[in-house]
């Protein structure tokens, strides 16, 4: 189904952010024994006694804090807790630097971070749901590329200047390897790249562009073809305010005709017959469909199934009202590349200029939408 096996299509979920205050504590003294193996900076283990400051930005969380001096280079950062589910953040003279996603239940929570120069550093380790219990954390060298690969996910997270570090290395560490990235370096800028998308869509954009660019080059064919979803990605983001191309086939084998759609509103639904979230908003397009088509509302279905058989029996069933389109190949449909489709369903709405003018127009948002620009349903 997919370009790449790391990247499967998902009901989109929102993310919210906010800069908060941290509430910290010290960590229980280095136990007796502990010992610190060659490249480790720190080897200690604590305590979360339940008895913590909460943290304000997960309530639930409990916070404690080791001040320590950090030298200059890659740095790991790790905590392990059998019971708890915990979360590394990172503190400087400035304030926040990075935090990580956060590690479940006995999961190993990593962050990896480039320290500029020798200074003091605070790391605070946070028990996300504020259980009690014992963990190690561990402090130790490491390299450029684990420091790559392990921010990826968290480049959402960290501050504005450490993120553009990071950006600039990954960038730079693409540019060296020119013919030789791989599937892992597709990997990454993946994982960097779509974890921009909740924070700065923008950059997200320009990410996905420079970095498909690159793998575009790569002499590994699954690589490019990687990289033509990232350019896609891209192309997505960019959507808001601009025109939508259209092309491909119908489910009845008839080329679509995109042109013959202008001057109407039109919304554009990505989506699969094996996504709950997809079908569940059929019975609001139905509605909005019996109430705006005579005054120019259509709707057109792009389907990214694998089973063309299991596509056309459910549409033989469901009766949608509105043309599907779908191409009988292997692997992603074409219009999900072009429009690099990572999460399903995907709700574009389309003005009568032919200009996006909504990438999620669903439930409440499009009866709004549709309000806004044919006018109030007809009683």
């Amino acid at each position: 189904m997919h370009v790449v096996d790391f990247n499967p299509y998902v009901a989109r979920t929102p993310v919210c952010a906010a800069a908060l205050t941290l509430l910290l504590a010290s960590l229980a003294p280095l136990h007796a024994g502990d010992k610190k193996a060659p490249g480790v900076i720190l080897n200690m283990a604590g305590k979360f006694t339940g008895a913590e400051p909460a943290d304000t930005r997960f309530p639930r969380g409990k916070v404690k804090l080791q001040n320590i001096n950090l030298p200059a280079g890659y740095v790991r950062i790790e905590i392990v807790g059998k019971e708890l589910n915990t979360l590394i953040r990172v503190s400087g003279k400035t304030g926040l630097i990075a935090e990580n996603g956060g590690g479940g239940p006995g999961v190993e929570s990593v962050l990896v971070l480039k320290v500029p120069a020798p200074d003091p550093y605070s790391i605070a380790a946070i028990s996300l749901d504020g259980k009690a219990g014992d963990y190690r954390l561990v402090v130790a060298e490491s390299t450029r590329a684990e420091y790559l690969v392990e921010q990826a996910g968290a480049v959402d997270l960290m501050a504005r200047d450490a993120r553009a570090e990071y950006l600039a290395e990954l960038t730079k560490d693409f540019q060296e390897k020119g013919a030789g990235l791989g599937p892992k370096d597709l990997q990454t800028a993946f994982a960097a790249a779509s974890n921009l998308e909740g924070v700065d869509a923008a950059l997200a954009a320009k990410t996905y562009e420079e970095l498909g660019k690159m793998l575009a080059k790569s002499s590994n064919r699954k690589v490019t073809a990687g990289a033509e979803k990232l350019l896609g990605c891209s192309r997505r983001l960019k959507l808001l305010g601009n025109d939508m191309h259209i092309a491909g086939t119908k489910i009845d084998g008839k080329p679509i005709d995109w042109k013959a759609y202008r001057g109407k509103v039109v919304l554009v639904d990505f989506w699969a017959t094996w996504c709950g979230p997809c079908r569940a908003e059929f019975p609001n397009m139905k509605r909005n469909h019996d109430a705006y088509k005579e005054r120019g509302f259509e709707i057109l279905a792009i389907s990214i199934d694998d089973d063309r058989d299991e596509l056309e029996a459910f549409l033989k069933s469901a009766k949608l009202p509105w043309e599907c389109l779908h191409e009988k190949v292997i692997g992603d449909q074409p219009l999900a590349i072009h429009y690099g489709v990572l999460f399903i369903p995907l709700a574009i709405l389309v003005d009568r200029d032919g200009k996006v003018v909504s990438m999620n127009a669903r439930g409440a948002e499009l009866d709004r939408l549709l309000e806004k620009l044919i006018g109030p349903v007809k009683k």
